[in-house]
C-alpha cells in the first residue's frame, strides 16, 4: 500500500469506528468538559483516573490496548510478549512508555466523551469506556501527527 494512502485510510477507519459506536450505545453519549488526569499508580497507557468537576472516574480508551505496566498480570504480559515476539521485560518497558505518553498528552484540561459503557477491570471503582479529546484534535489524530504509529506510517527516508 502506498504511503500516501495510509493516513487517509486510518483516519477513515477511526471515524467509521466512532460513528458505528454511536449506533450500539446503550446509553446516550455525554461530553464531560474540563477533565484532569489524576496521577495514580494503576494508570497505564489505555486506562487512567480522571477528575471532572470534583468527581473521580476511571476511563478506558476505546480502540486502544497498551502493553501492561506490571508483572502482576503475568498471564497478560506473557500473552503480549508472545504476540509481539518480544521479552516480558520489553513489554513492561513499552507499557511504561505508553503510560508516560498518556500522562504527557493529558497535562492540559480535556474533554471526555462516554456513554458509561462498563469497561470491566480489577479496580473496586467502576471503569468506563471513553474517547478523549484535547483542544481541537481527537487523540488518535495526535498519534498520527506524532508518528506514534510509526510502524504503520513510516517516516519518509532522508535524501542525501
Amino acid at each position: 500500500m502506498k504511503h500516501s494512502l495510509v493516513r487517509p485510510i486510518l483516519i477513515t477507519a477511526f471515524l467509521f469506528a466512532a460513528s458505528i459506536t454511536n449506533s450500539f450505545a446503550l446509553s446516550p453519549w455525554i461530553t464531560l468538559q474540563g477533565g484532569h488526569y489524576l496521577t495514580k499508580r494503576p494508570n497505564d497507557g489505555d486506562s487512567f483516573h480522571v477528575s471532572v468537576e470534583g468527581h473521580e472516574y476511571i476511563f478506558r480508551l476505546y480502540f486502544v490496548d497498551a502493553p501492561e505496566i506490571s508483572p502482576e498480570f503475568r498471564d497478560r504480559v506473557e500473552e503480549q510478549a508472545k504476540y509481539f515476539g518480544v521479552t516480558v521485560d520489553e513489554v513492561l518497558e513499552v507499557g511504561d512508555l505508553a503510560k508516560q505518553f498518556t500522562r504527557e498528552k493529558l497535562t492540559e484540561p480535556f474533554l471526555v466523551r462516554t456513554c458509561w459503557e462498563d469497561a470491566g477491570g480489577r479496580s473496586r471503582m467502576q471503569r468506563f469506556y471513553a474517547f478523549v479529546q484535547r483542544e481541537r484534535a481527537i487523540w488518535a489524530s495526535s498519534w498520527l501527527r506524532m508518528d506514534w504509529l510509526g510502524v504503520i506510517q513510516p517516516r519518509p527516508s532522508r535524501r542525501a
